[in-house]
């Protein structure tokens, strides 16, 4: 049913609502004390090229301004670094475009924020001789490009950072895959807040193969830790979760194979505040070929537990990202194959021991193809989740379910872009007053492929049914 769509880098594993256009027409509705979403705004960004540009990820700092980061079609430029920032209504702040020196493909992956407003983005990027190499830029609460720093792994291959986190003095961490020989492994950069590198490091799985690593979390003691996925001695695909301490020393390696020794990936990690580290992804085992496997690793890297789920359908079910409370409760969500349903969103919450405590699937309204590829909790236990759900007659469509601490739906919020093709979700972020941020890619009516961010808020009383703000 999808089109196709240019080549992405995200991985070489992952296994990849109507809405009426008004500047300021907005309709209020009495709706008591109902738990409900409503649509505070929704911003769509079209570039010069007119062409496909996918949003990755997104972040929101203390003042409501909204961040989102991806790759676009530039004018003679192909795929571009495309940076965008909103403020709290809606209303865009700046564009930031970044090309590389080879003026061919060139995305972002990931975004973080400090407490400055300052913005850190990384992805890939071509260089001078058709190499790709890890590009991480820092821009000002302006917009304004501070630096930029190029990794160039010793292959000259590709390389691609695909996660960063940012610390309290402005150090930058990224990690990703970097071509060292023939293949390539795992690579952790720390950089100050000047862009200067600090340390590399690297790591090559027994089976001195393909590595990489697609998640990455500082503690606050400036311990780094990243997870993904190594080749291991039989040449398959194992978790593989790194703690590397503050001068970059590695301090442990935990991998995970699976039951059918074949290909197990890591997607996604979260950390508590004692130094536990828990994983995500998906790992085939012996019989019932993709499950979502979550583990628990304590400080020492030393597991303490592991969850598999394997839906209904007895498919290929793939967690894709995770989150924990301060209880120690974890919660994971992807898509996962039902009886007759094809691929449903399945999130699931285990508790501190590693005891499931339930599993909640949406099959949305056409039931069929539904995969949520982002999650995250706030203050009050609730849960959230977005993705992209087939609609009855509306073909691929954001949707963005909310889930109480018992796993109880409390409501869901779709979205299908003035093209009425394919939409999804791809990250979402909440904020301290409890308002759901969405970003992804939809299509446009003769656009193609836009950035698309919403704003939910979740206030009662007073429900503002729409306020679009329009596209460039």
């Amino acid at each position: 049913m999808k089109k196709n769509k240019k080549k992405s880098w995200a991985s070489p594993l992952i296994y990849r609502g109507t809405f009426i256009y008004s500047f300021a027409f907005i309709l209020f509705v009495f709706i008591g004390s109902l738990s409900a979403q409503t649509q505070v705004w929704v911003s769509r960004y079209n570039g010069p090229a007119n062409n496909i540009y996918n949003a990755k990820s997104i972040a929101v700092d203390g003042s409501g301004n909204v961040y989102v980061t991806g790759n676009s079609n530039g004018t003679g430029t192909s795929s571009d670094y495309r940076t965008v920032k909103y403020n709290s209504s809606g209303v865009q702040q700046w564009v930031a475009t970044f090309n590389g020196a080879g003026n061919d493909w060139d995305g972002a992956y990931a975004i973080a924020v400090d407490g400055s407003g300052n913005v850190y983005v990384t992805g890939s990027s071509t260089g001078t001789g058709a190499n790709y190499d890890i590009t991480t830029i820092k821009y000002n609460s302006a917009g304004v490009q501070q630096w930029v720093v190029t990794y160039n792994g010793t292959g000259n291959g590709f390389d691609a950072g695909y996660s960063i986190a940012v610390d309290g003095s402005g150090n930058v961490y990224v990690t990703g895959s970097s071509t060292t020989g023939l293949y390539y492994d795992v690579v952790t950069i720390k950089y100050n807040s000047a862009g200067v590198q600090q340390w590399i490091a690297f790591y090559d799985g027994a089976g001195n193969n393909n590595d990489g690593a697609y998640s990455i979390k500082v503690d606050g003691s400036g311990n780094v830790y990243v997870a993904g996925f190594c080749t291991g001695a039989a040449l398959d695909y194992n978790y593989c979760t790194i703690k590397y301490n503050s001068a970059g020393v590695q301090q442990w390696v935990a991998t995970y194979n699976g039951t059918a020794n074949s290909v197990d990936q890591a997607t996604s990690m979260a950390i508590d505040a004692l130094g536990n580290v828990y994983v995500t992804g998906f790992s085939m085992q012996t019989g019932t070929i993709f499950d979502y496997v979550t583990i628990k690793y304590n400080s020492a890297g030393v597991q303490q537990w592991i969850g598999i789920y394997n839906g209904s359908g007895n498919s290929g079910d793939q967690g894709r990202a995770i989150a924990v409370d301060g209880s120690g409760n974890v919660y994971v969500t992807g898509n996962s194959f039902g009886t007759g349903t094809s691929l449903d969103y399945a999130t699931i919450k285990y508790n501190s021991s590693g005891v499931q405590q339930w599993v909640a699937l949406y099959d949305g309204p056409a039931s069929n193809s539904d995969a949520a590829y982002d999650i995250k909790l706030d203050g009050s236990g609730n849960i959230y989740v977005t993705g992209e759900s087939v609609g009855t007659g509306t073909n691929m469509d954001y949707a963005t379910v909310k889930y109480n601490s018992a796993g109880v739906q409390q409501w869901e919020a779709r979205y299908n872009g003035p093209g009425n093709g394919i939409d999804g979700g791809r990250a979402l972020v909440i904020d301290g007053l409890g308002n759901v941020y969405v970003t992804g890619e939809s299509e446009g009516s003769g656009t193609d492929y836009n950035y698309c961010t919403i704003k939910y808020s979740q206030l009662t009383g007073i429900r503002e049914i729409s306020s679009e703000i329009p596209s460039e």
